[in-house]
């Protein structure tokens, strides 16, 4: 007898299974022993789709492996380096210029001559991050694995991984780094991988502070340099990073791309792009090849855009300044892990410090310090008071003074020196001015002195440059006692380097404002993507849903049969609207993706139910909801649309499509991945091919959960969401699943599957059913529960309501009334709660948006995520909250 094929014993497996299940439901009578049925077959349903994307997957690696390992057995050729780039000659005065006080009061208005900004002051922008999540192979659980620690800034890293890693030097020769990768390819290597981009997302590392992370794991396997080398080049390569590795004279090089210009790096142009070296000081030939592993993507990206989540070393200065014949003290915190991992980083250009954010320890406290003494002041006079604050509340030194050497300072880095410069001063200045008046800010760079300019709200008439139409007035924090619109007399006729930074809270500040407009018409957001894009003109595009009239300026627009549709509206850099569009469907529809092309088109990612119509085109949906893709041009005039084609039938768990499309909305391929915590990069981008590529999370268990309902009423069952929460956070509890949090992820569950009004007193009875001492620990938190109640649309949308229409108090956290959120869960068990809209953190002056909040499964830790640089804290739901 021949063997049955293992695919074949699945599938009867699973017809046999589902046939009897559904067969046997009608006659299970314990609500719970029901819901673990159904639940059961649901799992049983997707193994199915679980397999075959698995064996795609592994081919897929396995066929880039080969490809890469026959290239490197005869791809060696030598190179000459270049030597590196020379830093700016920045020579600065030996004494901190001082101005004259007679010419303290003079208003000057002069036109400041600056250069126009090129490609290099921006940065070499050869690439960026990865569109699609990784593709990884299946690897098991049980393998032989030696356990490592280490401390990284303050925290410590505990991994594990496969014995089979090599750990001594194979030799360096181009045959020996070629075998090394063989052996690599064939060990458990993704286990590590994905350790080590679970510690890259706890800690908000950028780039640069993943490679010192894999940098420093490898030393810890590898028993010597050029082994820890090679280990970090196939940690990197395989994390998707491009990277090479070269040799010469039996010693290993890194050498690593950069969006950026780099300082005193040898470096080799590869296509255009510029490798550095990573290693010893060196200046001869190497051996090296050209072309990249085909999975790695990205490009070493410098910037600092989140907060590092680092170790808590807490420094403390003092600061003390006058302003209008007022004294100021009071003092900063800041974090010292931060600064220590600022003392590794290489010398980059200039604007990477502009751009780069503090610690949530420094940011809120000197936040906290400035905004109390600025509250109530006009925009001019808390300029005017900043300004003054970082001319004098720090000591002034050259860098050649106070280190024998050029170095930039990050902001937090001013706190921590005792002496600044120049530069220094105008990196924190600006930063100061982003946080705390949200408005544009340009940095100049002159032979030996570096200012600031500020785009206000008003014309100051007063010294200036002008920049794509608008005036920016000087501010030289260098300068004492130098008001705003002064520039130093011996610079005034000087052209200076125009220094364009990212302005990133500028930009979440205007896309509030595009909201809080959209929100009145009767708008609102479907998603926690970017549904806000601004061309460069500072026209707004904008997308979301509306239900029932919304006005748009003059235009009301009319849902249909009282569900949610889809609005696209561009408003002009004065907030004015110019034009809005709807797309409608029978079902309840969202945008909640938006993009502009570099032609002037605009692309409109959304959900929908049923059928869609746009314009003369009708997609109709062949899951519960589907996902579309439209284009229309900057005049609101339609292209085309198109579905994204996920696999039919029911999801099993959310999941991640990477969908592409071609340049007239062809679909060409959809990928599904598991949905992962450590990919957050969704959205709409175009690649080099002129393809259109869509990535975002298809969250299916809320439509799994809905069927499992109707199910409970079909087999006759008496479905309430409590009976549900109550056989889920068993389920939970039996999982491992740290006692405290299990009744918040089976209430999560639970409210993902109901289309009802939950109201507060149901919540409080299943808290206090898992919980029984949280009315007595959380006194406050369980009253602010029974003040609200919670409505979920088929679209996934949570909106809050309050019983009195104030907020809800949440000790670290608040709700408003009318707050919308939408749930995330990860295959691995973690969860996410999104705000869109009306959550904040926060104490005294300062509070801030929140943008979700995770939920960790076997800790009970609770991460909030929050303003617009991510900045996060850490609470325990058993140790902080229910103590």
């Amino acid at each position: 007898m021949l063997p049955i094929p293992r695919k074949l014993l699945f599938w009867l497996f699973l017809l046999f299974f589902a046939g009897t299940a559904q067969f046997s439901y009608s006659q299970i009578d314990d609500p719970d022993s029901l819901f673990n049925a159904i639940k059961g077959d649901m799992e049983n349903e997707f193994q199915q789709f679980k397999e075959e994307q698995e064996q795609m997957f592994n081919e897929f690696v396995e066929k880039n492996d080969k490809i890469f390992s026959d290239y490197l057995q005869n791809a060696w050729e030598e190179y000459a380096l270049q030597a590196g780039i020379e830093p700016p000659d920045r020579p600065k005065p030996d004494k901190t210029p001082k101005i004259d006080p007679v010419k303290a009061d003079e208003n000057t208005e002069d036109e400041i001559p600056v250069s126009t900004p090129d490609k290099d002051t921006t940065g070499e922008k050869t690439g960026g991050s990865p569109n699609a999540p990784p593709i990884q192979k299946t690897e098991p659980e049980d393998f032989d694995k030696a356990s490592e620690s280490f401390h990284f800034y303050g925290k410590s890293i505990n991994f594990k991984y496969d014995k089979a890693f090599v750990s001594t030097s194979p030799g360096i020769d181009n045959e020996a780094i070629a075998g090394f990768w063989d052996t690599m390819v064939e060990t458990n290597h993704y286990h590590l991988i994905n350790q080590l981009r679970d510690y890259k997302t706890r800690m908000n590392l950028n780039d640069w502070g993943y490679f010192l992370l894999v940098k420093n794991t490898a030393k810890q396997i590898a028993t010597d340099r050029n082994t820890q080398k090679l280990l970090t080049w196939f940690l990197m390569t395989k994390s998707r990073y491009k990277i090479k590795v070269a040799h010469n004279n039996n010693t290993v090089f890194l050498m690593l791309p950069s969006q950026h210009k780099m300082y005193e790096k040898p470096y080799y142009t590869f296509k255009g792009t510029n490798y550095y070296l990573f290693s010893e000081s060196y200046n001869g030939n190497i051996q090296t090849y050209d072309k990249s592993y085909a999975d790695a993507q990205k490009i070493m990206d410098f910037d600092i855009y989140k907060p590092l989540n680092l170790g808590k070393n807490i420094g403390q200065k003092t600061i003390r300044f006058s302003y209008n014949d007022q004294d100021y003290s009071f003092p900063i915190k800041y974090n010292k892990s931060n600064v220590k991992f600022y003392d590794d980083y290489p010398r980059v250009e200039i604007k990477i410090y502009f751009d780069a954010v503090m610690s949530v320890t420094a940011k809120e406290s000197i936040l906290n310090e400035l905004m109390a003494i600025t509250e109530g002041k006009s925009e001019l006079e808390t300029a005017g008071l900043l300004l003054n604050f970082t001319q004098t509340a720090f000591d002034y030194k050259t860098d050649d003074e106070q280190f024998g050497h050029e170095k930039f300072f990050f902001p937090e880095e001013v706190i921590h020196f005792p002496y600044s410069d120049c530069e220094d001063r105008s990196v924190l200045f600006a930063y100061l001015v982003r946080e705390i008046l949200n408005t544009e800010v340009i940095g100049l760079g002159y032979p030996n002195h570096m200012a600031t300019g500020v785009h206000f709200s008003k014309d100051l008439g007063r010294d200036h440059f002008v920049y794509n139409g608008k005036k920016y007035t000087i501010c030289d924090p260098t300068y004492k006692s130098a008001p705003i619109g002064m520039c130093m007399p011996k610079y005034k006729d000087v052209e200076a380097e125009f220094i364009k930074l990212d302005n990133h809270q500028f930009e979440a500040y205007s896309k509030k404002e595009i909201w809080d407009i959209v929100n009145k018409a009767g708008g609102y957001r479907g998603g926690s993507n970017e549904d806000v894009v601004f061309d460069e003109a500072g026209n707004a595009y904008v997308t979301g849903f509306f239900k029932g009239k919304a006005n748009f300026g003059d235009n009301t627009i009319v849902s249909t049969d009282s569900t949610n549709d889809i609005f696209i509206a561009k408003y002009n850099k004065n907030n004015t609207l110019e034009w809005v569009r709807t797309i409608k469907g029978k079902g309840n529809d969202a945008g909640n993706t938006i993009a502009l092309d570099n032609n002037g088109y605009c692309y409109i990612k959304g959900t929908f139910e049923d059928a869609l119509h746009i314009r003369e085109t009708t997609l109709k949906s062949e899951n519960e909801y589907d996902i579309f893709l439209a284009k229309f041009n900057t005049d609101g005039d339609f292209g085309w649309s198109s579905k994204v084609r996920i696999n039919k039938g029911e999801r099993k768990a959310d999941v991640t499509y990477a969908a592409r499309f071609s340049s007239n909305g062809e679909p060409v391929s959809v990928v599904e991945f598991p949905n992962t915590e450590n990919f957050t990069n969704y959205g709409i981008s175009f690649q080099d091919n002129n393809e259109i590529l869509v990535t975002a999370s298809y969250s299916s268990s809320a439509v799994d959960l809905a069927k499992a309902r109707k199910k409970f009423f079909n087999a006759g069952a008496n479905y309430s969401p409590l009976r549900i929460w109550k056989a889920e956070s068993k389920n939970l509890r039996e999982q491992n699943y740290e006692k405290t949090i299990a009744g918040l992820f089976a209430f999560m569950k639970t409210m993902k599957s109901n289309g009802t009004i939950i109201e507060g007193e149901v919540i409080q009875e299943a808290l206090m059913e898992s919980n029984p001492s949280f009315k007595k620990n959380a006194p406050r938190i369980y009253k602010s529960i029974g003040n609200i109640s919670l409505m979920k649309n088929s679209g996934g949308i949570i909106i809050v309501k309050t019983h009195n229409g104030d907020h809800a108090d949440f000790d670290i956290f608040t709700i408003d009334n009318n707050a919308k959120l939408k749930i995330t869960t990860y295959r691995g068990g973690n969860g996410k709660v999104n705000f869109l809209s009306g959550g904040s953190i926060g104490k005294s002056y300062i509070r801030f948006d929140l943008n979700y909040i995770k939920l960790k499964k076997y800790s009970g830790n609770l991460v909030f995520d929050y303003d617009n640089d991510h900045s996060q804290k850490t609470i325990n739901l058993r140790k902080d909250i229910l103590r």
